[in-house]
């Protein structure tokens, strides 16, 4: 603004002069009037001349026009401009706060994306088990992270159990009891195993019962963890063995139960 006022000053001021003379052009014309050739004293010739003036153009009139509006109207005006200038301040304030919000959601929103991408995120790998008849069951799994920082004070809770299937009710969590270490998983290829086992054997009627696939061995746990900005996090797992599964003897990660925060 102030180079554009630089850049034109010189012909501001030139149209202000222009402006200037052309109203005082005007003004002498209106107001001055030739002497008649009936005047004859000097005093009448000089009272003539001295009616010319050279503020009486438009522009000068309109200006003491405007003033003196101004002048009699004083308190309305004021009033009026008052309530203008609250208008504008209110919507100046409501833009203010617009920009603000949107300001912080935007700022919000890159923590949110940062976190995401830095943040640990802790998962199961199911390895192979052991599901025989006349044997305990057990299988091994990896705890994993597959983020990009490590994941602090993790605890794993799991339970495997022979069940009807389909369920017909919901799989209960517990919290794992405070004797469980906590540990650090780290990003990578560093790995946390263990064995999860039910200590009573597989039964003849329940490897029947599997191979239908009226029961299923169920797996499922959670595992609880905080990231690296101090959020706790959980990750929910469920998975199963039989029907089909129990002929390739792989475990089948179910449909529900498989959740993360």
């Amino acid at each position: 603004m102030l180079n554009r006022l630089k850049a034109y000053w010189p012909a501001a001021i030139l149209v202000l002069l222009i402006m200037a003379v052309i109203d005082g052009t005007l003004s002498s014309l209106l107001t001055c009037h030739p002497v008649s050739a009936q005047t004859s004293g000097s005093a009448d010739h000089q009272q003539t001349k001295e009616q010319c003036t050279a503020l009486g153009g438009p522009i000068l009139i309109s200006l003491r026009w405007i003033a003196g509006v101004t002048h009699k109207y004083e308190g309305l005006i004021t009033a009026a401009f008052t309530v203008v200038l609250a208008i504008f301040t209110g919507r100046l304030w409501y833009s203010t706060d617009k920009l603000w919000g949107a300001t912080t959601d935007l700022v919000k929103g890159a923590e949110d994306t940062a976190q995401r991408q830095l943040r640990a995120y802790v998962y199961v790998d199911p390895g192979n088990g052991e599901i025989r008849i006349g044997l305990p069951i057990s299988i091994a799994m990896l705890v994993k992270n597959a983020g990009q920082t490590p994941a602090h004070e993790t605890r794993v809770w799991t339970k495997v159990e022979v069940i009807d299937f389909p369920l017909r009710e919901n799989l209960k969590i517990e919290l794992p009891d405070d004797a469980v270490p906590k540990l650090v998983i780290h990003p990578g290829t560093f790995a946390y195993g263990i064995q999860i086992q039910r200590d009573a054997p597989l039964t003849a009627t329940e490897g029947a019962a599997l191979r239908a696939d009226s029961k299923r061995v169920f797996l499922w746990g959670v595992i609880f963890y905080k990231d690296v900005f101090n959020r706790d996090r959980e990750t929910h797992f469920r998975l199963s063995f039989g029907g089909e599964a129990f002929a390739m003897k792989k475990l089948q990660w179910c449909e529900d139960g498989n959740t993360a925060t």
